[in-house]
């Protein structure tokens, strides 16, 4: 399975504890796409441990970030909207008093509905939010969010682009105090193989 990767003698000890913690096939997708990008020559381990490690460290900041984003979305809804029985049907109005308790915070509601919500009230660009809300549900999957279903290199290149958008949405949507520190931290997590590693300008 992994006849070219080039392990060094004090690395096979951690290839084979995260070969097992991490799943082979999350290995090989790197591995395989290593190979193209050194055509079909060799792999080395610590570019290919390089790139599951980075992935894994945008994935927990984008986390944080994504938290941050759904709280203050959430604070936006229940500050601004309330709802009322009509029809013994729920539906959403707008508050007329603004220092009531907004009942909407003692509803479940997930992100695409909060979404969807506001989207119907033109408050922000429904597109940037569901950039946000796809780049959330990458984060909650278990595979590479740097490489999603990628097989070949083309490929890749696709996924980055889609990533590095999703990850701009986010940026834009973020309350303007965690911007910058943002940007700081996507940009400084380390990759030894740019073609993983997402830059914001």
């Amino acid at each position: 399975m992994f006849e070219k990767l080039v392990v060094i003698e004090n690395e096979s000890e951690n290839f084979d504890k995260y070969l097992k913690i991490k799943g082979e096939y999350l290995h090989k997708q790197v591995y395989d796409l290593l190979l193209e990008k050194n055509n079909d020559t060799q792999v080395l381990y610590s570019d290919l441990s390089s790139i599951i490690r980075y992935d894994k460290s945008l994935r927990d900041i984008l986390y944080i970030y994504l938290a941050t984003f759904e709280e203050n979305l959430r604070a936006y809804l229940f500050r601004e909207y309330d709802i009322s029985k009509e029809n013994n049907k729920l539906r959403y109005a707008e508050k007329k008093k603004k220092n009531d308790c907004s009942n909407l915070y003692y509803i479940d509601l997930c992100l695409f509905e909060i979404i969807d919500f506001l989207k119907d009230k033109n408050v922000y660009d429904y597109n940037e939010l569901d950039n946000v809300r796809k780049l959330r549900n990458s984060v909650m999957h278990h595979n590479l969010i740097t490489c999603g279903k990628s097989k070949k290199l083309s490929e890749l290149e696709d996924r980055q682009n889609e990533l590095k958008e999703q990850v701009i949405s986010l940026y834009k949507a973020l309350p303007i105090d965690y911007k910058n520190n943002f940007k700081k931290c996507i940009n400084s997590l380390k990759c030894d193989v740019n073609e993983f590693k997402i830059w914001l300008e």
